[in-house]
C-alpha cells in the first residue's frame, strides 16, 4: 500500500474539486492577462449561470452584447475540458483566421499560467492547435470562402464553440458539413463518458444574408424546435459596465454612433436586411420585450400555451388559428389571442400536433378560458377540419367568424334562397392583400402590443412580397399569419365582431350586444366560476369549467344570442339580430 504524504492528499482534494467546480477552478486558478498584469477573474452571474448550463445541458446559443467576456468564457471552458478530462476533440470556429488562432493561444496562455500540479502537457503545439498527453486536442479554424465544407474534415469533434456565428461568412455552408460528423462523435463520446456539446455565441447581426443563420438557430431555440438551450446576455447585467456612467458611451463611440450598429452591438437587436416588411425602427421595438416573459407556461399536447397577461371576464376576445399537419414539413398550428377593445395580447399557442387533438385539446379549450370570443380559422386546407369539428361539436357552440351566403349570392332574395353560414376566412387574392395590410398597420402602429418573443422573431423575418404574407426561406410565420387573421378581422370587418359603445369619460369601449358562444354566460355576475376562475392554477381552473359547462349545460340552450352575418350588394357587412330557438 501507498503512503501518501500530506501535501499530495491535500492536492488530490483539490484537483477533484476544481474538476466539479468549473466556476471555483476559473476564479482560482485562470489567471488572464489586464493591463499590467495577470489577474484571475471575477465571473458575472450571467456567466455562472452559463457554464453551470452547459455542464447540464451541453448545447447553448448565446445572444450577448459586445465586450461581455463570453468568448473569454468560452477559452476557460476549453481549459477547464483539456484539464480534467481525456480524449476531449474541442473545435473552434471562428469567421477569421486571426480569431481562430487569437482563441487558441488565449487557451494556451490560461494553461500555461497554471500551478504545475495542475497544468497538463503538450505532446504537439502550434498557433492553430494542439494535442495534450491526456488524449484532449484543440483544432481551431476558420470558414474558407472556397470550400466551406471542408472545415474539420476528418477531425472526430466532440465539443464545437462557434465564435461570433452572425458575422461569419458561410456559417451555414461549414454547418451543414460539420453537424451530422459532429453528431456522430458527440454520440460516441456520450457512450464512453466524454464532455460533449456544441456553443454557438454572437451578437445579433441580419436576419437575412450574413447573420440569418444565427438568426434562425437563435428562433428555433426560444421555440424549443432544437437542442440549443438560449441564454440572452445584455450589457446592463455586467455590474463593472452599469457602475461605470461612461463605459456605453465609450461603446457608443468606438461604434461611431452608428444606431444600427449599436442596436446590434450592444442592445441585442437582429435588424433585417432589404425586402423584410417593417422599418428597421419597428424591428428595434419588437424586441424590446424585457418584462414580457409569460406570466405562466402550460404544457398542451405538440407545444405550449404561454399566457401573456391577465384574462379580463369583462372583455371581448380575438382568437386567431392557423392550423398545419403534424406530419413533416416546417409548419406548426398556431393560436393567438388578442382582446378586440384595446388588442391586449393574452394568449398565444404553438406546436406540432394532429388536427384532430388541436381542435379538441387546445382550441376549445382557449375558447373556454376567454368564452367571450369569436374564433377566426382561416377555411382553407387543414382549417376545414378545424371548422367542421367546431361547428357540429355536440356540447358547445362555438363562435366563428364567417358569413351567410345564398345560392346567387344575392342578398335582396334571402328569404328565398335559403342563406347559408359559410364559417372561417377565406384567404384569396381578393382577403390575402388586406390580411397584409392589416398585419402591417397594427404591428407598424402598435410594435409594443406584441408580448412574445416567439411572435416577434417571427414578425421580423417576414419578407415583402406582392400579395402575400410569407416568411424568409427557413424560417416560420405561423403565430405570424394567426395574427394576420385577427387584424384583418378587426380592422376591415369589426361590423361582425359585434355592437360597442364609447364611453368617453371612461375612456373604454363596451360591448352592447356581440357574437357569443353559449358559454359566454358565465360572465354574468350570478356565475360562481367567475370569482375563482382568474385566480386558480389551470388544473383546477379546467375542472371547475369542466363539471360548471355540464352542470348548467341544460339551462343554457335556447338563451344564447348570437347574430347572422350578411354582406350588403355593395360588398360592406351589416348585422342582423336573430335568437336561436
Amino acid at each position: 500500500m501507498v503512503d501518501f504524504d500530506k501535501e499530495t492528499l491535500e492536492l488530490a482534494k483539490k484537483w477533484v474539486e476544481y474538476k466539479n467546480d468549473p466556476i471555483k477552478f476559473a476564479e482560482e486558478c485562470c489567471y488572464l492577462p489586464t493591463p499590467g498584469g495577470d489577474a484571475l477573474p471575477k465571473l458575472y452571474e450571467p456567466q455562472k449561470r452559463v457554464i453551470k448550463d452547459f455542464y447540464e445541458n451541453h448545447f447553448l446559443i448565446l445572444l450577448k452584447s459586445r465586450q461581455t467576456g463570453f468568448s473569454t468564457l468560452s477559452q476557460i471552458i476549453t481549459a477547464h475540458l483539456c484539464t480534467f478530462y481525456e480524449n476531449v476533440i474541442i473545435g473552434i470556429l471562428s469567421r477569421d483566421a486571426s480569431e481562430s488562432s487569437d482563441f487558441c493561444r488565449k487557451v494556451e496562455d490560461i494553461l500555461d499560467k497554471m500551478d504545475p500540479w495542475l497544468r497538463p502537457k503538450y505532446k504537439t503545439k502550434s498557433v492553430q492547435s494542439f494535442i495534450l498527453t491526456n488524449g484532449c486536442q484543440l483544432w481551431s479554424s476558420a470558414i474558407s470562402p472556397q470550400n466551406p465544407g471542408a472545415v474539420f474534415r476528418g477531425k472526430a469533434i466532440t465539443i464545437l464553440f462557434i465564435d461570433e456565428a452572425a458575422h461569419a461568412p458561410n456559417i451555414d455552408e461549414a454547418w451543414t458539413a460539420i453537424s451530422m460528423a459532429l453528431s456522430k462523435s458527440q454520440l460516441t463520446a456520450e457512450k464512453t463518458n466524454i464532455p460533449f456539446g456544441t456553443v454557438i455565441l454572437s451578437t445579433p447581426n441580419r436576419t437575412q444574408g450574413i447573420g440569418k443563420f444565427f438568426y434562425d438557430q437563435w428562433i428555433y431555440a426560444i421555440n424549443k424546435e432544437s437542442l440549443f438551450r438560449p441564454h440572452k446576455i445584455h450589457w446592463k447585467e455586467i455590474p463593472d459596465f452599469v457602475e461605470d456612467p461612461r463605459w456605453y458611451e465609450k461603446q457608443c463611440k468606438i461604434l461611431n454612433n452608428d444606431p444600427r450598429r449599436i442596436a446590434q452591438e450592444l442592445e441585442l437587436k437582429f435588424v433585417g436586411a432589404g425586402g423584410t416588411l417593417f422599418s428597421e425602427e419597428v424591428q428595434t421595438k419588437l424586441q424590446e420585450l424585457e418584462g414580457h416573459k409569460p406570466l405562466e407556461v402550460i404544457n398542451l399536447p405538440g407545444g405550449e400555451l404561454h399566457k401573456l397577461s391577465e384574462i379580463k371576464k369583462g372583455k371581448f376576445y380575438l382568437i386567431g388559428v392557423d392550423t398545419a399537419s403534424e406530419a413533416g414539413g416546417t409548419d406548426f398550428s398556431t393560436v393567438e389571442v388578442f382582446s378586440f377593445e384595446d388588442m391586449e395580447h393574452t394568449l398565444e399557442y404553438k406546436g406540432k400536433v394532429a388536427v384532430k387533438i388541436f381542435v379538441e385539446k387546445i382550441v376549445k379549450l382557449i375558447a373556454r378560458m376567454v368564452p367571450n370570443n369569436i374564433i377566426i380559422v382561416e377555411n382553407n386546407s387543414y382549417g376545414n377540419q378545424v371548422m367542421e369539428e367546431l361547428v357540429y361539436d355536440e356540447t358547445y357552440q362555438f363562435n366563428l367568424f364567417g358569413e351567410y351566403k345564398g345560392k346567387h349570392g344575392k342578398l335582396a332574395k334571402r328569404n328565398k334562397n335559403q342563406m347559408i353560414f359559410v364559417p372561417g376566412l377565406n384567404t384569396n387574392s381578393k382577403t390575402r392583400p388586406l390580411i397584409l395590410d392589416a398585419l402591417y398597420t397594427y404591428v407598424s402602429e402598435n410594435p409594443e402590443m406584441i408580448k412574445s418573443e416567439r411572435l416577434s422573431l417571427e414578425l421580423l423575418g417576414l419578407v415583402d412580397k406582392i400579395n402575400r404574407i410569407e416568411a424568409d426561406k427557413g424560417a416560420n410565420d405561423d403565430l405570424a399569419l394567426a395574427l394576420g387573421f385577427i387584424c384583418y378581422a378587426r380592422h376591415y370587418c369589426s361590423d361582425l365582431l359585434g355592437n360597442t359603445e364609447q364611453d368617453s369619460h371612461a375612456n373604454e369601449t363596451t360591448i352592447l350586444e356581440e357574437s357569443v358562444s353559449m358559454i359566454s354566460r358565465f360572465n354574468e355576475p350570478d356565475i360562481p366560476l367567475k370569482g375563482n376562475f382568474q385566480n386558480s392554477s389551470f388544473d383546477h381552473f379546467k375542472k371547475d369549467l369542466e363539471n360548471h359547462i355540464l352542470e348548467n349545460l341544460g339551462n343554457m340552450k335556447g338563451h344564447v344570442n348570437t347574430f347572422e352575418f350578411f354582406r350588403r350588394a355593395d360588398g360592406k357587412p351589416f348585422l342582423a339580430e336573430t335568437k336561436d330557438d
